[in-house]
């Protein structure tokens, strides 16, 4: 597309509206004229609020899909300038930009208990407290449970939250680290903090110390570029998932740990967080760097945060170092259901290639061999999904139906595509397409899912033992250790999964001593490595011919 400027107004908003329409497009003119715009904003005064926002996201995308090594220098120094801009603004001024992701802006919503732990012993931020639930009696309840029994009687004397923490010498400045210190007496049993830290609806305030904590300077260091000519929209999905991956990048500790605050910062930058990013286990996670400039981490949780059964398994993908979408995968042997979120600043990219690119990477390290998506993600009580068609975006990709009337409307809705020139599919009937579970068949597999398993349990439950869970558990526990040799002790991680694994045994009916052996190993590959134990699993489901 060949921009003409000569005779535009150069006011700052039609620069930018220009260049908005013309920044996926890498013919030579359209690159001639991304320069020559964005030359001229560099000479603009910046604009407030909205449209500055709307600027850095635009100077994101030029950075993460440069045609040359000019054009990128140009938005750096762009974003640079936004930068300065926004640190010599006066305070009061720096509300306007809450939540926006711009450097030197603030960031104010809730977080979880263990996510702001993190963020508070992290030099990089400022962790301030807003505002918390002000019932009085949800507070006393809590320090009741956490406080030294010295001290508990002072939540039994109808103290409001503000005298209470006044009669335990709490100032205003040390409230929050109180809070947290006291909601780390349930670190044991996380999912009763979880529900008990919900319940006090604590905002904070977040700042960086640096404009590091930004959208356009939290990225990957050190990265080589990989200029655009195009952007990649018809290729074959099918051999890219099938083509092998390169070994994961060697990692040292500090590389990790850098690497894990980019990707914790990426989703704080949004007023988000995922279960693997806020409890990620160091040791589990990998980044692969792949084709046009595109590299994918993933990670596993800690152990006390696992689910039973499937791995929750995140990941984060960066172009040209700049994280551009998250997400993960819920493996179960060779099965996953997978969620993916791309970042504003990146739609009109590669958004399908860049979905291939994450399905390939959990292919090859899980050996997956099928893919579900589950409703909302294209539709189901989701209006942009519908606005959007995404239904068609994934079915472009090989993902079908599974419900059989669904998968015959679509079908249908198919053939009118093809065959009626600029034909789309009506509200209506998007939103009866999103009435069933897609998902992608790339090979056999196991068709016994996790949901089997606990109706098989529930049913044992009641057959065998007349609804008695405990009962139950125990007897599975016993008949598991007279099968399994394990060692007389076991840590509380470990004996969680034991427990688990004796269930499924329970559940499964599990006689073959090659099956127990396999569960065996798995209580302690579940706790030490996530990729051994996906691995064990599926030789377990592959055993049981399941």
């Amino acid at each position: 597309m060949n921009v003409n400027t000569c005779g535009m107004k150069t006011s700052f908003n039609s620069l930018y509206k220009a260049l908005s329409q013309i920044a996926n497009q890498f013919d030579e003119a359209a690159n001639a004229s991304k320069y020559t715009l964005l030359n001229s904003l560099t000479k603009q005064a910046l604009a407030n609020h909205k449209a500055l926002i709307q600027y850095n996201d635009l100077l994101i995308f030029l950075c993460a899909h440069p045609n040359n090594a000019t054009l990128l220098g140009l938005a750096e120094a762009e974003l640079k300038r936004i930068s300065k801009f926004l640190k010599n603004k006066n305070t009061g001024d720096a509300e306007t930009y809450t939540g926006s992701g711009l450097p030197h802006s603030t960031i104010l919503t809730r977080f979880s208990h263990d996510l702001l732990i993190w963020l508070l012993e992290d030099k990089n931020y400022r962790v301030i407290l807003d505002s918390y639930l002000e019932e009085e009696e949800h507070l006393n309840a809590i320090l009741k449970l956490s406080l030294p029994v010295l001290e508990r009687e002072r939540t039994s004397a109808g103290l409001n939250n503000k005298d209470l923490l006044e009669a335990l010498y709490i100032h205003e400045k040390e409230q929050l680290p109180f809070l947290l210190e006291q909601f780390s007496r349930f670190n044991g049993s996380p999912f009763l903090k979880d529900d008990l830290f919900d319940r006090l609806e604590l905002y904070t305030l977040v700042q960086g110390k640096d404009h590091g904590f930004s959208r356009a300077f939290n990225r990957l260091k050190n990265q080589t570029t990989y200029f655009h000519q195009d952007l990649i929209k018809k290729f074959d999905s099918l051999a890219l998932l099938n083509t092998g991956l390169p070994p994961a990048k060697a990692l040292d500790a500090a590389a990790t740990n850098d690497l894990s605050r980019i990707i914790k910062t990426s989703l704080v930058l949004m007023s988000r967080e995922t279960d693997p990013a806020s409890y990620m286990d160091l040791g589990s996670l990998r980044l692969f760097e792949l084709e046009r400039g595109i590299s994918l981490a993933i990670y596993g949780m800690v152990p006390e945060r696992q689910l039973p059964l499937e791995s929750y398994v995140g990941y984060t993908l960066f172009k040209n170092g700049f994280p551009a979408a998250y997400g993960g995968c819920w493996v179960f042997g060779q099965k996953a259901l997978f969620g993916i979120n791309i970042f504003e600043a990146f739609r009109g990219g590669e958004s399908g290639y860049v979905m291939c690119q994450i399905l390939r990477v959990y292919r090859q390290v899980f050996g997956i061999n099928y893919f579900e998506v589950e409703p909302y993600q294209f539709g189901k009580d989701n209006p942009d999904g519908i606005a959007s068609g995404a239904y068609w975006f994934y079915h472009r990709y090989g993902f079908r139906s599974i419900d059989k009337e669904v998968h015959r409307l679509s079908e249908k809705e198919f053939e009118k595509i093809k065959n009626k020139k600029g034909y789309r599919s009506s509200k209506q009937t998007l939103e009866a397409l999103a009435e069933s579970y897609i998902g992608l068949k790339l090979g056999t597999h196991q068709k016994l899912s996790v949901n089997d398993i606990s109706e098989n349990f529930s049913a044992l439950v009641k057959n065998k033992f007349k609804n008695k869970r405990l009962d139950a558990e125990a007897a599975c526990i016993a008949r598991f250790k007279s099968q399994v040799n394990l060692p007389e002790h076991l840590s509380a991680a470990e004996t969680l999964a034991m427990t688990e694994m004796a269930l499924i045994a329970g559940a499964l009916n599990i006689q073959d001593k090659a099956a127990y052996d396999l569960l065996g190993e798995m209580v302690f590959a579940k706790v030490k490595d996530v990729y051994y134990y996906q691995q064990l699993l599926s030789e377990f489901l592959s055993l049981i011919k399941a």
